[in-house]
């Protein structure tokens, strides 16, 4: 989680930059956005260490937020109003929400129990409602509407028992309340992107000032509709990766694909070739441009077989005991547009990683730990196609 929110916050830096400079060309156009894409990250944010939300104006005044995120407490759903001071959701917001957080299910621990002693016991994370309070400062990225964020606030649970015991000896008050502290009363401290979409008709526009001189570039349409395929260079793995993405703004777009890549999954598997399906988040930067820099998000599932091995590793034994895990990918890229619908090749520096559960034992303290969140990647340049 921390490598996918590192590169969220690397894009939204390279997105904001990009957008200071000038284009004397442009003009803003006279609609605001019907709605705004937005992906964030943060401490205590609406959706999550990650998530993706949707921000619909209802009003001169007023809008409606719904969106969905993974975070400390599990899943998380959000939904929120909030009020703008400026036309178009410029400038200051404020906003109240609540989050439904679905907790990170059952664990099988080693904890302090009423008997003084560490036991082994069984518990599981109760769903929870938690309300949210929130302000918003918007910085204009471009000349579309889309946006940088800063959010600021504070979040608090709405009551209830946090955790629920299945088995063991009672588990000690504080320990109860170190596991419940992951969902507790606390600031809030976010960045964000959103990205406007425009009514319908606008997306492709693009008006000029003044008369451009020869040497200026000539600004190609946007394509709505994108299919990359790409294979990677066999250089410590091979693999390819198919999506379909669709431009919901120049700056944004969002689609699913099919990909495979070999390596090892779990840390006890060996190397295997593991297919994953996946949604994907793209941000462009010079997206008029014949040479175009992007960057992608991609969250899914990866399809393997867990092995029945033990794998021990210093003092820790390890043992997987699902199938499958949780895919999540990131990297940048180049293209080149070549024709003037839009089609072209690209090259990119990509992440794949997987996330899973792995039950662990301590030899040494005779400790045992279950549903312990793990990761294994890889890392692969890759050549393809813009069609």
């Amino acid at each position: 989680m921390k490598k996918i929110t590192l590169i969220v916050l690397m894009s939204m830096v390279v997105l904001y930059a990009s957008a200071k400079r000038k284009d004397e060309y442009r003009e803003r156009p006279a609609d605001c956005p019907v709605a705004y894409i937005t992906t964030s990250t943060g401490f205590n944010n609406n959706t999550g260490g990650l998530g993706i939300s949707v921000d619909v104006p209802m009003n001169e005044k007023f809008s409606a937020e719904g969106g969905i995120g993974v975070g400390s407490w599990g899943g998380k759903f959000f939904g929120g109003i909030k009020y703008r001071t400026k036309p178009c959701q410029r400038g200051w917001a404020f906003g109240l929400g609540l989050a439904y957080c679905t907790g990170l299910g059952q664990s099988n621990d080693s904890l302090l129990t009423v008997n003084g002693i560490k036991e082994n016991v069984e518990y599981k994370d109760n769903p929870l409602f938690a309300m949210s309070l929130m302000a918003y400062k918007y910085f204009n990225i471009g000349k579309k509407y889309n946006r940088f964020y800063l959010q600021s606030g504070v979040s608090f649970p709405l009551g209830g028992e946090k955790i629920t015991q299945i088995s063991g000896s009672p588990i000690d008050k504080q320990i109860v309340n170190n596991i419940g502290s992951r969902l507790q009363s606390a600031p809030i401290l976010a960045v964000g992107v959103s990205f406007g979409i425009q009514p319908r008709g606008t997306l492709r526009s693009y008006k000029t000032k003044d008369k451009k001189s020869e040497n200026d570039e000539p600004a190609a349409p946007i394509q709505e509709h994108n299919v990359y395929a790409d294979v990677a260079i066999p250089w410590g793995t091979y693999g390819f990766s198919v999506a379909y993405n669709y431009r919901f703004a120049k700056w944004f777009g969002i689609g699913a694909g099919v990909e495979g890549y070999n390596f090892y999954p779990t840390i006890t598997n060996a190397t295997t070739f593991v297919p994953a399906v996946a949604a994907d988040m793209r941000f462009y930067i010079r997206s008029l441009k014949k040479n175009q820099f992007f960057s992608f998000i991609d969250l899914g599932k990866d399809f393997y077989t867990h092995t029945n091995l033990y794998l021990r590793s210093g003092n820790m034994i390890y043992h997987v005991p699902n199938n499958n895990g949780f895919y999540s990918g990131f990297g940048l890229g180049y293209f080149r547009r070549v024709t003037p619908s839009g089609w072209g090749p690209y090259i990119s520096l990509k992440m794949m990683m997987n996330w899973y559960n792995a039950s662990t034992y301590d030899f040494v303290d005779k400790q045992y730990y279950s549903g312990g969140g793990h990761v294994e990647g890889i890392g692969a340049i890759s050549l393809g196609f813009k069609f």
